[in-house]
């Protein structure tokens, strides 16, 4: 039996191995009957969907979640809070990204036993990249997802000054503002409709906030929930401090543009030492060395 064989056969045992461990676990840990019911409630009732999902995604949908289920595919605490801060809030996209989660080794481990060259370093090496790529696609999702709502920010705190000041309540100006971003900004869009869905169910405005700036894990929107606690406890005016905040978000969104200018002057030097001045030199000396190698040849 050769190595490549060997290698196949180690994998599908794996693999095997993987899918009977899957099955049992629903069998070992099974959830009770009160939690069952409540995650159907919650699962069935999307926070933060505005608009109807079309059939296929449905479909799709109750698939993944009865796979999900059946194969005991629960997602804990700190893998939900990194897909919440990824945008990921749909129980159709954190299953389906913990299913990738699982299949991408063994898809690795699948591919790398048909390499001829070395088939045991090869399962190793694509078996260790699909057990990476997608937490890398996840902190690029969650690292894009902070810029984008830290860039809509000051025109979401314009919005909500200019409904304060036209004498709308904070949480009227929240959802009149919420509603006007919905197709300009997305993903801020999202987050404040949250918001206002855990102040309808009880929850109280300021611990709302809160949530929302853990959730975002960016400064901007913990100085912004500061900002508005503490004009709830002191009772300081509102549009005051939001013009004066989104004034300085506008002043540091300037200088973080500039800074990203100026660090290109030393990005550059690169590109044109290794392969810009390479080519400027052999279009402009090329000429020159060939005519000085005939007249060399010539005296020759």
């Amino acid at each position: 039996m050769n190595v490549v064989m060997i290698v196949f056969v180690l994998s599908a045992g794996f693999a095997l191995f993987c899918t009977l461990m899957l099955v049992a676990l629903p069998l070992l840990a099974a959830e009770s009957e009160d939690m069952g019911r409540l995650r159907q409630v919650v699962e069935a009732r999307s926070a933060i969907a505005k608009f109807h999902a079309p059939r296929l995604q449905d479909t799709v949908a109750g698939w993944t979640s009865t796979l999900s289920r059946r194969f005991g595919l629960q997602r804990n605490k700190q893998a939900t809070e990194k897909l919440e801060a990824a945008g990921l809030r749909t129980p159709i996209q954190m299953d389906s990204f913990l299913a990738v989660q699982w299949i991408a080794p063994l898809a690795g481990l699948f591919a790398g036993s048909f390499v001829r060259g070395n088939p045991l370093l090869a399962c190793v090496a694509f078996a260790a990249a699909g057990y990476l790529l997608p937490d890398i696609w996840l902190r690029r999702r969650i690292r894009r997802h902070k810029d984008r709502i830290r860039r809509s920010l000051p025109d979401a705190l314009d919005l909500l000054n200019i409904c304060v000041e036209a004498g709308l309540g904070l949480d009227q100006a929240m959802l009149r503002v919420s509603d006007e971003l919905a197709l300009s900004h997305p993903e801020l869009y999202l987050e404040l409709q949250r918001v206002q869905l855990e102040q309808r169910i009880g929850g109280g405005r300021i611990e709302a906030w809160k949530r929302f700036a853990e959730r975002s894990g960016t400064e901007e929107v913990q100085s912004f929930v500061g900002m508005l606690t503490q004009s709830e406890r002191f009772g300081t005016p509102i549009s005051r401090a939001l013009t004066r905040f989104a004034d300085d978000l506008r002043l540091q969104r300037k200088q973080r543009a500039e800074e990203a200018a100026a660090k290109t002057k030393v990005k550059i030097v690169f590109p044109l030492v290794f392969f810009i001045f390479p080519c400027l030199f052999l279009v402009l000396l090329a000429p020159a060395i060939l005519s000085l190698y005939g007249v060399l040849k010539d005296i020759q």
